[in-house]
Formats: C-alpha cells, structure tokens, sequence
C-alpha cells in the first residue's frame, strides 16, 4: 500500500509483457498524476475518480484529458447524498425531456467525455441507464 511507484512499476511491467491491454488508477490527485507522467515511463490511461453533478472535478478533468488519460467518474449520483435523485433543477431538466434524474447525470458525463459505471440491480434500471443518447 505504501509503495505506489513500485506497485505501478510492476503494473507497467505487465502492459509491457502484454498481460493486460491497460492500467489505471483510482482517486490520483493532480499532484499525484503529475508525478507519474514526470517520472513513469507509462501514464495511466485512465483515472477514476468521484465526479458527479455535486463534485465537477473540471479542473482535473481537463489536466487528464491534456494529458491523454481518461476520466471514470465512481459514484456518479454521488451516492444519492443531498437528495440529488430529487434535485429540483436536474427534475425540472428530466421533466422537460421525457427523462428520469439519474439519465440526466449520465447524460451531462458523457457529454463532458467522462466514462461512467451507473450502478443498478433492477433490469428497468439498467435499460433506463443505457438510454440517454436521445437527450440534448
């Protein structure tokens, strides 16, 4: 755990031996990233991160984008804190577009380029999940 160099050493060891096709990372602060683009020989291809309507993360998300690495947003309805699935504006914008709240969030990601894993154990859910690309 405390040795992320030499675990990303071993991670790039396996992209090199073709074992994986990619290697990430999770929660790295700019700071942190900038130190692996200045001193590894393999940048991460994505980093996953909380990115969600109520934590934008825009700063970091266009550093990463400049640099070539993907952004994954993890709790992307920010584990329904502050009642976001009843957040009037992202309602009233649901409203008028025939969507659900939680389309709405996954809409405005993808639309920022941000890679997105909605999480759902209902199938009505995961259908509801996929259908976004008719929102504008």
């Amino acid at each position: 755990m405390n040795d992320v160099f030499g675990a990303w050493r071993a991670l790039s060891e396996l992209l090199r031996d073709g074992a994986v096709r990619a290697i990430g990372a999770s929660n790295f602060s700019r700071a942190w990233l900038e130190d692996f683009i200045s001193f590894s020989e393999v940048v991460p291809q994505v980093n996953q991160a909380e990115i969600n309507v109520l934590h934008q993360q825009i700063e970091d998300v266009e550093y990463i984008a400049e640099h070539g690495i993907a952004a994954q947003a993890w709790a992307p309805f920010a584990r329904d804190r502050n009642d976001i699935f009843r957040n009037k504006r992202l309602q009233q914008i649901a409203d008028a577009h025939g969507k659900s709240v939680p389309q709405v969030i996954e809409r405005w990601l993808v639309q920022r380029g941000i890679a997105l894993i909605p999480k759902s154990t209902t199938a009505e859910r995961i259908v509801q999940n996929a259908d976004i690309w008719d929102l504008v």
